[in-house]
């Protein structure tokens, strides 16, 4: 589990605490498991619904999280941004990845 620098907050947890000296995406968390030599990568809770109670609060959250998750895309396709397409759009606090050899 790591802070998620493509979250709103991203910037806030790099300053927040100090001992984070780098800041991963979904995409450079992938390269890094990868490169130490864990051949499946599974990313947990990419929804970030996990700890929400209700099932009208997990509904909204999602609906919500879709809405700018397609602003999301339309922008960076606007501005030819690119996103790295093995890795999933995480857009909670933090990024959770099980990694296996």
């Amino acid at each position: 589990m790591v802070p998620n620098a493509q979250s709103n907050t991203g910037c806030y947890w790099a300053y927040e605490d100090f001992t984070h000296h780098t800041m991963f995406t979904s995409g450079s968390l992938y390269y890094v498991l990868r490169s130490a030599g864990f051949s499946d990568v599974e990313f947990l809770d990419v929804d970030a619904i996990g700890e929400v109670s209700g099932f009208f609060k997990k509904l909204i959250k999602k609906a919500l999280l879709n809405i700018y998750r397609a602003n999301y895309v339309f922008w960076n396709r606007v501005t030819s941004s690119s996103i790295h397409k093995p890795s999933p759009m995480i857009f909670g606090y933090e990024i959770k990845a099980l990694a296996r050899r």
